[in-house]
């Protein structure tokens, strides 16, 4: 006959926990809930149950990350679980283990102990830490943000047969270099060889209203400028050419991309559609996270006279994160330190 018994999960966020009651679960049904590294990042699940002779208590990553420690206690009482001014040390856990090599799931047994009534609340602490991409050195699409300076200094020049434009950015920043250069908007000119301020934005964060016509479509620019379509053989016939891509960029971001500017150079209606047809079917919600891949950075350039000129975007690449380890507690209940 089973013993049934209601767990209360001591689930950490950082040594900060919410609370949680649980009645009996099963393998099949299990109690699931996030494994939670440093203070935000969900790495897995911690999935809890009983069979009426033993409780169990399994960790699983995910995403790429590994398990090499874990540490686990149950208590009838909060005040049972090891504590040093409030805040639990794992160390002094009954249940540890390294794991070498890491693994990405592991399951506690434990034998229901005769103590333990139907009905009894237990208090289970669980702990791990984890391996895999942290990007607390600055990487990743929040590091490549966060690292964006305000204004720059501009200048811009023809950036054929690569892109629209070459950008030319100065002034000591993060994005000193030639970049190639699209245009958003075709009711602003810029002027080749002068030299403007810019503020920046990233096109997945705040931007000023009206700087760009559809910024829905944010994302299925992202995606095309990803694709690294200029000099790729289309459908249509011949190669992708910088003015397709050009093109498609005003399709999704104008509210009129049908004038053509006598400088665009070569581009093709059948090529510009089949790129535009192909950022809708693939590109809604994506969003570049991975080494390789660039973050489509909005340039918002005035001349002395405070005038807008022609927004401009750039491709940036997205720094990659560093391999590093994690402490991990599941999402639960609060200590009281």
């Amino acid at each position: 006959m089973w013993t049934k018994i209601s767990i209360t999960l001591l689930l950490l966020v950082s040594l900060s926990m919410l609370t949680g009651t649980v009645t009996a679960y099963t393998e099949a049904d299990p109690f699931v809930t996030d494994l939670i590294a440093g203070q935000h990042t969900d790495v897995g699940d911690v999935l809890v149950w009983n069979d009426g002779t033993n409780l169990y208590v399994k960790y699983v990553t995910d995403g790429g990350w590994s398990i090499t420690e874990t540490h686990l206690h149950v208590a009838l009482s909060l005040g049972e679980i090891p504590q040093k001014n409030g805040n639990p040390p794992p160390g002094q856990f009954d249940y540890k283990m390294g794991h070498d090599p890491s693994v990405t799931e592991y399951t506690y047994t434990i034998p229901l102990d005769p103590e333990w009534d139907n009905g009894d609340d237990l208090y289970i602490a669980a702990h791990a830490v984890v391996s895999g991409q942290t990007c607390t050195n600055g990487g990743g699409l929040a590091g490549l943000e966060a690292s964006l300076p305000s204004q720059v200094t501009i200048s811009v020049a023809s950036g054929a047969p690569i892109s629209y434009l070459r950008v030319t950015i100065s002034g000591g920043t993060s994005l000193d270099g030639i970049h190639p250069g699209w245009c958003i908007d075709i009711d602003h000119g810029i002027n080749e060889g002068q030299t403007y301020i810019a503020n920046v934005y990233s096109s997945y964060g705040a931007i000023p209203a009206g700087l760009v016509e559809y910024p829905e479509n944010l994302d299925l620019v992202n995606w095309i400028l990803n694709q690294d379509y200029v000099g790729q053989p289309s459908t249509c016939g011949g190669s992708f050419t910088y003015g397709d891509v050009q093109k498609a960029i005003w399709g999704l971001l104008e509210d009129d991309p049908t004038p053509s500017p006598s400088n665009l150079g070569p581009w093709d209606q059948c090529r510009v559609a089949e790129i535009i047809a192909a950022a809708q079917a693939n590109g809604e919600g994506f969003t570049p996270s991975q080494p390789g891949e660039v973050l489509a950075v909005i340039l918002e350039p005035f001349d002395e006279g405070r005038n807008l000129k022609q927004p401009l975007i750039i491709p940036v690449p997205i720094p990659p994160c560093e391999e590093g380890e994690e402490t991990a507690w599941a999402d639960g209940l609060d200590f009281p330190g």
